[in-house]
């Protein structure tokens, strides 16, 4: 098996978004008259890809992002 390379040695690269949006739930309780809200995290959705960078040295990956 052969990966891309960066011009550093790396063959791992980082996904640059601009904008995370987490996906919630909220849970309304009630107690007393008195109304609770519980919030519950239920991940990350990534949006706005921006584009790749090596993970080791930090440099664009020219080649990744000119399919964007």
């Amino acid at each position: 098996m052969r990966y891309y390379k960066c011009e550093c040695g790396s063959d791992e690269f980082v996904r640059i978004y601009n904008v995370w949006n987490e996906k919630i739930k909220v849970q309304v309780t009630e107690e007393n008259g008195e109304e609770f809200w519980d919030v519950e995290e239920h991940g990350k959705e990534k949006d706005h890809l921006c584009g790749f960078i090596c993970a080791k040295c930090r440099k664009d990956a020219d080649e990744l992002n000119d399919g964007l």
